[in-house]
């Protein structure tokens, strides 16, 4: 297996220790447009909520291309409320004539459907670790003994 990445914090904590030239940031991407974003006319109920809650939060990264992506998980979101519904409503054990016992077909794509967007979260920089590798997460400059140190002694 391959290592792991390196989480942006700790890559910049270390600094350049092999005083190599590091690249020069370019932005490649113009920023969107601010109704780049709107919600599709198609999109209802969970799904809609779920682009409105998705694109609030990621609009500083996201560029026009990533809207597909955005569109199949506000999609998958509202997929995901109709299978949970419908495991509500219908239970999620299923019975047989002859009495067997059986799961919810729904579970299981319910599941699937899960892991899924967990991906496409992923993917759109919107879990803790993919911002890190985006390096959106700002390293703690300062531990905690620290701060008590400098200034707030009891």
């Amino acid at each position: 297996m391959p290592r792991p990445p390196i989480p942006v914090e700790r890559r910049k904590r270390l600094g350049n220790p092999s005083k190599r030239p590091l690249p020069k940031v370019v932005e490649l991407v113009p920023p969107p447009p601010a109704d780049a974003f709107d919600p599709p006319e198609q999109l209802e109920g969970e799904a809609r909520a779920a682009w409105m809650l998705v694109a609030e939060a990621a609009r500083p990264w996201l560029a026009e291309a990533d809207r597909p992506l955005l569109l199949m998980l506000a999609e998958g979101f509202g997929r995901r409320a109709l299978l949970a519904a419908m495991i509500e409503q219908q239970g999620p054990v299923m019975v047989t004539e002859r009495g067997y016992r059986y799961s919810h077909p729904a579970v299981g794509q319910l599941a699937t459907l899960e892991r899924q967007l967990t991906s496409w979260l992923g993917v759109l920089g919107l879990t803790p670790t993919d911002r890190a590798r985006l390096g959106l997460v700002l390293a703690k400059s300062q531990s905690t003994l620290n701060e008590l140190r400098a200034g707030k002694k009891r």
